[in-house]
């Protein structure tokens, strides 16, 4: 396909350079107002344009239009975007906004044609698009816009490479010159409808479809590239009526699907609502850059507003087809692409879960947890609600002071906590001996000052709810969270969130990278959620989780210090300083967070939870994906 500024073209196919109008009120016709439109199939060979529809035929010839060079303009009828528009200081929608728009009158032949298969005696004329004619319509945004999928914040400079470019100027289609979608998206619209409901590509009208990418990731994309092509990616596709129509009869469906799915979960965001209202978005509009050629084969690279680069590659044939005006469709394959804000999607399942009552001790796994707002629970184990801290200068023991912390197991039962060395006869602490202000007595000092061999005034504080405290979980960067919700969560004894989760396949990845002495598994990274299934970091891109019926908010990279090097079996520290030695080297924070965390590696993900209640082991684990990376 021949992708130039106003449309593609094969041979001499032209996208979108015919247009219907009603000659007596000046407006444009499309299917929104004949469904029949639909059913009618395109060709243009031989300098002839080839109408099909219910065994019928129709021929025109293109050099008589030519010849008699009978110039018309049909209006775009925009019911009242203009006036909305205007008022919110948003105006990509200009195209719609009555401009006119001329194009060579094909004749009288046609009309009747199209009268008989349409069944109407409105006085249809088609108009033939051509360089000498002029049209004032464009798709370019103004300065007021943006919405989610092109955020200035992310992209500064989005807008003026839109504004400076004469891409987004436009022939016949409604919006811009090239719009995606990918096969994914469709798939999982069909999931959510009844099997007698259920569309194929035809009923959404593309130009390039796509295959391989997860589902809605067209949403995020910038930019995408196809052998010297590019493409940039304006503004969401909104739906109408068009796509309740079967293309094969041009009768639309009384159940009215799928747009009335499609506005159950796909309205556009808040900004654009005001707008479109209750139109969805489904698919992305685009405009060429740079005007090339683009075959079957070509390797094709995509970047989004995660601002990364991938790599695709083109793997079916393109197809040449339409109704009422051609589209050529370009079948894609992504050889890998992360997805951003995206419906959830299974990613694997829970391998274990883990509560640690004491701070720095070891974790006690069970095979369901209570997922509170302040943690993990477990029968009478609560997640991190006892912590040690120095009696003489008011500062809180970790692991990071004691590193034989790690090796001591602690249980709670029968409203009493037990802990237990491999060193130290057992210490057990009954629920009646907690004191007023949640010390636990001068018995556990005497016990940690024999295990640790220290003179130190070391206590137990246990937290329980409605304590003053002073600690919370308020991002201090709204960057952070790309688009996550903020939150504002109280938390007991860890150091930063409720919930951290971690990826085998991460860990897994890491060992590769790491000698054979100093291979690490799980416990040096204490997650409470342990997942199997997702890629290695997958965990980097999640903006939610959903596990049952409980979801939570990932809005924060797990920060790893020295506790990572301690031998969870020893309490010893590596002298290596593995596994954080070799995370320096290749998991340090990109972006803004790398000035943020400095020379701390990210691993891991810490999450708060939005909705409390029960996640077993085995459970299937499903995420959204972020808008951007930090």
């Amino acid at each position: 396909m021949e992708c130039e500024e106003l449309g593609g073209r094969y041979k001499e196919l032209q996208d979108r350079h015919f247009i219907l109008m009603d000659a007596d009120t000046g407006k444009v016709v499309t299917g929104r107002q004949f469904p029949k439109l639909l059913a009618i199939a395109t060709d243009v060979h031989g300098g002839t344009l080839f109408l099909t529809c219910e065994n019928r035929s129709f021929e025109l010839n293109l050099e008589e239009v030519l010849r008699r060079n009978e110039v018309k303009y049909a209006e775009s009828t925009s019911g009242n975007y203009a006036n909305k528009t205007a008022k919110i200081g948003i105006n990509f929608l200009r195209l719609l906004d009555g401009i006119k728009q001329e194009g060579l009158d094909c004749g009288n032949q046609i009309t009747e044609f199209l009268r008989f298969i349409l069944g109407t005696n409105n006085n249809i004329r088609v108009l033939y698009f051509t360089k000498n004619v002029h049209i004032e319509r464009d798709g370019l945004p103004e300065e007021g816009w943006h919405n989610r999928i092109i955020d200035p914040v992310i992209f500064p400079n989005i807008l003026n490479v839109l504004k400076s470019s004469n891409f987004l100027q436009v022939v016949y289609p409604d919006e811009c010159p090239y719009m995606v979608v990918c096969e994914s998206s469709l798939d999982h619209l069909n999931s959510l409808l009844n099997k007698e409901d259920h569309v194929d590509m035809r009923y959404l009208r593309p130009v390039i479809a796509v295959s391989g990418a997860k589902a809605y990731d067209e949403d995020v994309w910038s930019e995408l590239k196809i052998n010297d092509v590019t493409f940039t990616c304006s503004i969401p596709c909104s739906r109408c009526v068009l796509v309740n129509i079967d293309p094969d009869t041009g009768i639309p469906r009384r159940s009215e699907e799928p747009l009335k799915t499609l506005r159950r979960y796909r309205l556009p965001p808040p900004d654009l609502r005001l707008v479109l209202h209750q139109s969805p978005i489904f698919g992305r509009f685009m405009g060429v850059n740079n005007k090339g050629t683009i075959r079957v084969g070509d390797p094709i690279f995509q970047s989004s507003v995660l601002i990364m680069l991938q790599t695709w590659q083109v793997v079916v044939p393109a197809l040449v087809g339409g109704a009422a005006c051609t589209a050529v469709a370009l079948y894609i394959y992504q050889k890998r692409c992360y997805n951003a804000l995206t419906e959830f999607v299974e990613v694997g399942t829970v391998s274990k879960l883990n509560i640690y009552p004491v701070k720095s001790m070891r974790a006690v796994s069970v095979d369901e947890m209570l997922c509170t707002k302040l943690g993990g629970e477990c029968k009478e184990l609560k997640d991190r609600h006892f912590m040690l801290y120095d009696g003489n200068t008011g500062k809180f023991f970790t692991g990071r002071q004691i590193p034989k912390l790690v090796t001591i197991t602690a249980n709670v039962e029968d409203n009493m906590l037990k802990l237990t060395s491999v060193v130290q006869n057992a210490f057990r602490l009954y629920d009646g001996l907690k004191q007023e202000g949640l010390d636990c007595g001068d018995g556990i000092q005497k016990f940690f000052s024999q295990l640790f061999d220290v003179s130190d005034n070391i206590r137990l504080l246990y937290f329980k709810d409605n304590l003053y405290s002073e600690r919370d979980v308020i991002p201090s960067k709204s960057w952070l969270l790309g688009f996550v919700p903020n939150r504002c969560d109280r938390i007991a004894y860890v150091d930063d969130v409720p919930f951290m989760a971690m990826c085998e396949s991460s860990v897994a990845d890491l060992n590769t990278h790491l000698d054979a002495d100093n291979q690490v598994d799980m416990r040096y990274f204490r997650p409470s959620i342990q997942i199997s299934g997702p890629p290695a970091y997958d965990e980097d891109l999640w903006a939610e989780m959903r596990i049952s019926n409980v979801t939570f908010s990932c809005y924060k990279p797990c920060v790893r210090c020295v506790m990572t090097t301690i031998n969870p079996d020893t309490g010893i520290r590596r002298e290596s300083m593995e596994p954080l030695k070799t995370l320096r080297t290749y998991r340090l924070a990109p972006g803004k967070l790398r000035n943020y965390y400095k020379e701390s590696p990210v691993f891991g993900v810490d999450m708060g939870v939005n909705n409390t209640g029960t996640i077993k082991v085995g459970d299937v684990v499903y995420v959204r994906y972020k808008t951007h990376r930090c």
